[in-house]
């Protein structure tokens, strides 16, 4: 019987190895190092991002979807940690950024549709 190797290239989590070891599978795997995983890790968050989304539109529970989120946040905690900073000095820069009041929420529940540029004469 022929083999089928199933192609992944994405990060994954921690042990993620050794659970396939376990169920009898041979997991090719490589480390990341610096820009590579800084780069790895924000495409890990916006995958995690798009299973929340998809979790939302197929009308999951409320505990299933705030499990989603909780992996936005574990993959956020990587990001920082592999870019060298921490929550202190993000929270510092939000809070910069909305005093500044280039940044605010999304209280208003706005949704842009469009917007047509004025014609110069």
């Amino acid at each position: 019987m022929r083999a089928i190797r199933i192609k992944y290239g994405k990060l994954v989590r921690d042990g993620v190895v050794e659970r396939m070891r376990e169920q009898g599978l041979e997991p090719r795997w490589r480390l990341l190092e610096g820009g590579e995983m800084r780069l790895a890790i924000l495409r890990k968050i916006a995958e995690e991002a798009a299973e929340a989304v998809a979790a939302f539109e197929y009308g999951i529970d409320r505990a299933a979807f705030l499990s989603e989120l909780a992996d936005i946040k574990i993959a956020l905690d990587a990001a920082l940690a592999a870019h060298g900073t921490t929550y202190r000095e993000l929270r510092l820069v939000e809070r910069r950024k909305r005093a500044e009041k280039r940044v605010r929420g999304f209280t208003k529940r706005v949704f842009l549709l469009s917007a047509r540029a004025k014609r110069s004469e």
